[in-house]
């Protein structure tokens, strides 16, 4: 595809996901889909305990929303169990004394899932700002609850995870970018080391690191993942991210640690 090709084909992305442009298909009303919408807004506002809710904020790239939601999720379930030190100075500045505090936690997630990924919309001064919202949980909170119902259930007993691939011309190539994306969010969940620290300067300012990082034996986990086990190419923007032409992959590790190599038939 040649420069301006692919510049008018970038458009038509950002206006799907922008909601610019109606999708072929949007006249038919999903009223299944809009049902499980509104029960993950519901769990959203009240997450169940275990569980902890993620946001990309606001963005033009699905892609990169996805996974900046997912690990968001993962930190805040993190910070749920860690312990967080707390480190406050005191220093004089002229004739008045600033007091900076620092807060700092570090540890290990493991285990965990993602039970919910979805597509979020707010009104801002007249204008609507899309985000995307994930929610990480605990395997002990017992929480099964999965938008992309095209995929079927997911197994029980194994560790699955679900990959996002953006709309392209290449069916082939687009099947690649979902298997790798799926393989990450897996590495992610099964075990991942997380870092965060907020500092305030102590006037009214505030600064915020923060890191999640698979560990190396989760991603050699994850990369035996061969495979993935059920995909679904939405078509008319009816799955979570709400934009056409989106391809969602699952995969799963085995019982015992690996993914036996699959070839699933598309679902349309």
């Amino acid at each position: 595809m040649n420069a301006p090709g692919r510049a008018a084909f970038a458009v038509c992305i950002l206006a799907a996901w922008a909601g610019m442009a109606a999708a072929p298909g949007h006249a038919a009303i999903d009223y299944a889909a809009r049902r499980e919408r509104r029960t993950a807004v519901a769990v959203a506002t009240r997450p169940p305990a275990g569980c902890a809710l993620g946001t990309s904020g606001p963005t033009l790239d699905p892609g990169h929303a996805v996974r900046r939601a997912r690990r968001d999720a993962l930190r805040n379930l993190a910070l749920q169990t860690l312990g967080v030190h707390i480190r406050s100075e005191t220093r004089v500045r002229g004739f008045a004394s600033v007091q900076t505090t620092t807060q700092h936690a570090q540890g290990l997630v493991a285990d965990a899932h993602m039970a919910a990924l979805w597509l979020g919309e707010t009104r801002v001064r007249q204008r609507i700002r899309r985000e995307v919202f994930a929610l990480a949980c605990s395997r002990k909170a017992g929480v099964a609850l999965d938008l992309t119902r095209q995929l079927g259930p997911a197994p029980r007993g194994r560790t699955c995870a679900l990959g996002v691939a953006g709309p392209t011309l290449d069916s082939e190539h687009q099947r690649v970018s979902a298997l790798h994306d799926a393989r990450r969010a897996l590495a992610e969940v099964l075990e991942s080391r997380v870092f965060v620290e907020i500092h305030d300067d102590g006037r009214g300012a505030a600064w915020i690191a923060a890191e999640l990082r698979p560990t190396t034996a989760a991603r050699s986990r994850a990369q035996r993942v061969e495979a993935m086990e059920a995909v679904w190419l939405d078509g008319d923007g009816r799955g979570p991210l709400r934009v056409p032409g989106v391809l969602y992959g699952r995969i799963c590790e085995s019982e015992r640690g690996t993914a036996p190599h699959t070839n699933p038939a598309l679902i349309e």
